[in-house]
């Protein structure tokens, strides 16, 4: 990433970023210690075109509302129940491969 422009900093077990445009992309992961001692990484990444639904959620929401930015829904869990069957599939894949 080109440290002159915005980018997320992000703390904690998880952390995502969203790129809202297909293409390449370089990605660098900096990881710091409780002794402050650093190390970072990086990675080239193909990001593609996204074909779905986007669900939003807000705590202003309700969950009988469409999950849309204007009429967001209340809670993750709920917009997760409007995934079905590929909710499943990846929470299951992301424990077989540990990322849970």
């Amino acid at each position: 990433m080109d440290a002159n422009t915005a980018y997320d900093r992000v703390s904690g077990f998880v952390a995502g970023h969203v790129f809202n445009e297909p293409g390449t992309y370089t990605v660098r992961l900096d990881v710091f210690d409780r002794n402050g001692r650093h190390g970072h990484t990086t990675q080239q990444i193909q990001v593609l075109p996204f074909t779905g639904t986007t669900y939003y959620v807000s705590t202003a929401g309700n969950d009988t509302n469409a999950g849309t930015m204007q009429a967001p829904f209340k809670t993750a869990q709920h917009a997760l129940t409007q995934l079905g069957s590929y909710a499943m599939s990846v929470s299951c894949s992301a424990m077989a491969t540990g990322l849970t």
